[in-house]
Order: structure tokens, then sequence, then C-alpha cells
């Protein structure tokens, strides 16, 4: 039974102590994807342009989170899914997920975790699914999520 629990906390990439502000979103983002390329490189390396689109846009995320919190301010974490399809299985699909936190009214980044998912729309509140691996697509998709 052990094996299997080490297997399910595998995927996540990483979990801070205590949460780091918001703003260093885009180092956690880019820190988490660099771990996971030396834990996964097959999987990393095949969807290596999603990876870089995912640390180029990081920083974008810090405003759509804040606008998150202020709509709505309830609960003590909110997540955004980033999703894409898994080049090397029809039925998943890979999605980073960054989890933020409020904490004394500071809002941080608690954890990142990247796995596959199987319909990840039907667990992620707040998604972005990228199709292609481009900038554009993921403002795009950025803009749908806070209208």
């Amino acid at each position: 039974t052990m094996g299997f629990l080490v297997d399910s906390l595998k995927q996540l990439v990483m979990e801070l102590e205590k949460p780091e502000p918001l703003e260093k979103l885009p180092d956690v983002v880019a820190r988490a994807i660099e771990e996971y390329s030396e834990d996964s490189p097959r999987l990393y390396n095949v969807h290596r342009d999603f990876f870089e689109v995912i640390k180029e846009s990081a920083g974008e995320l810090i405003g759509v989170f804040e606008k998150l919190w202020k709509e709505f301010p309830r609960g003590w974490a909110k997540s955004i899914y980033i999703c894409f399809p898994n080049r090397l299985s029809r039925w998943t699909s890979l999605c980073v997920r960054i989890r933020s936190v409020r904490r004394e009214g500071e809002l941080g980044v608690e954890a990142v975790t990247i796995d596959k998912f199987y319909r990840p729309g039907k667990w992620a509140t707040h998604m972005i699914y990228l199709s292609e691996p481009s900038r554009s697509e993921f403002e795009e998709e950025l803009r749908r999520l806070v209208e």
C-alpha cells in the first residue's frame, strides 16, 4: 500500500512550506516546471513548447488571481488549471494547476501540480485550455476566464 501512496503524491511538483507572495508566481511556476522536466523528462520534452508558453505567460496570472479573489472572496484557496492535449495519450490532458491561498489578508502561491487528467473540465472551476502552444491563445483564454 505504501507504493500507492507514494505514487499518488509524486505528481505534486511543488508544495511550498509557506506561501510565496503572489508576485513571485512566475518564479514558482518556472521552478516547478524545471523540477518536472527532471522528474518526467519524456513528457516534458514532448510538450516543451506548451511549458515554455506557460512559463512566459505566468506573470499574467497574477491579475487573474487577484480578480478571482475579489469576485469570490470565500474559501481558502483558488486554483487555475492550464491544460493542453497529451501528445502521448489520446485520453488525457496535461495540466499545470496553480493554487493560490489567502493568509492574513495576503494572497500567495501555495502549490503547483503538474499531472495527467482525464477530462480536466470536470474538475477545474477555472481552466485555460490550450489547443496549441501559443502565447496569443493563452492570452485569449485568459480574457475568457476573467470576463
